[in-house]
């Protein structure tokens, strides 16, 4: 689910979406709201296997790994690179077309993007604080730029909260960059939006990204936390922000042999 609208796949390819629509990102051709959940006729023709909700904009994945797009175009996050306000309904990436797509994810105003190997990452959007990864620039992107400093590195998927960025090793690390409280590195105000690898984490093999919070587990099902946690969603006792990935001890007595394999997120 994005910022007021939501999006479900089935297992033939069909999108579905409902929800807060005033500018296209449900991708049914209108501004009108939906209540329920309702095909999106546009992408009928296409196998949809992932999707990402941003604030206000919609990402679609194919299964031949091409990048569909709708909803607000402000800051470029679209990818379409035209000044359309707004788009209705779902609109070819065109600049990764000839690019097999494997991994996508959505921040509140920029994107992600990973080739199937694992080996390039783009990004595009809003790019304060760094987060769209091109070294000391923050200009905002309208089209799919590559990240040269990630490539050939063998990423396993990508992840995005609000304004920072995260990649996933397929050896366990995880590398970050973005606004620096956000990022898990030991930095000064403006160091985290140096792509860096986070300390002490190792063997991950998932994450989850809300507004400002971040979790990610572990192959031993330990999960750690970083962020905002001004509402308690990091799960620790401390209501402030907190830097450094840190263990969640879970209250929760587990039998034995079994262990957290997945998280979650919602938004705060």
């Amino acid at each position: 689910g994005g910022y007021g609208h939501a999006i479900a796949l089935t297992d033939h390819g069909e999108c579905l979406s409902w929800g807060d629509n005033d500018y296209g990102q449900l991708g049914h051709g209108t501004v009108e709201r939906s209540l329920r959940p309702k095909s999106i006729e546009r992408l009928s023709r296409d196998f949809i296997i992932k999707t990402a909700c941003g604030f206000r904009h919609t990402i679609f994945m194919t299964k031949n790994g091409r990048l569909f797009a709708c909803g607000s175009s402000e800051n470029g996050r679209l990818g379409l690179n035209d000044e359309t306000e707004k788009r209705m309904l779902p609109a070819l990436i065109e600049k990764l077309e000839n690019v097999e797509i494997g991994d996508i994810a959505c921040g509140s105003d920029y994107n992600l993007a990973l080739s199937k190997d694992g080996s390039f990452i783009w990004s595009w959007g809003k790019g304060e604080y760094g987060k769209l990864g091109h070294k000391t620039e923050r200009k905002d992107e309208k089209e799919p730029k590559m990240i040269e400093e990630l490539c050939g590195i063998g990423i396993d998927s990508v992840y995005c909260c609000n304004n920072a960025s995260f990649a996933l090793l397929k050896n366990g690390r995880i590398m970050s960059w973005g606004q620096a409280r956000l990022t898990g590195h030991e930095s000064g105000p403006n160091g985290g939006e140096k792509i860096a690898l986070v300390p002490n984490l190792y063997n991950i093999i998932s994450m989850a990204c809300g507004n400002e919070h971040i979790l990610a587990i572990n192959s031993d099902g330990r999960v750690f936390g970083w962020g905002n946690n001004t509402d308690f969603q990091l799960g620790l006792e401390s209501s402030t922000w907190v830097k450094n990935p840190t263990k969640i001890d879970s209250p929760l007595t587990m039998k034995p042999n079994h262990r957290i394999s997945q998280v979650a997120c919602g938004r705060n």
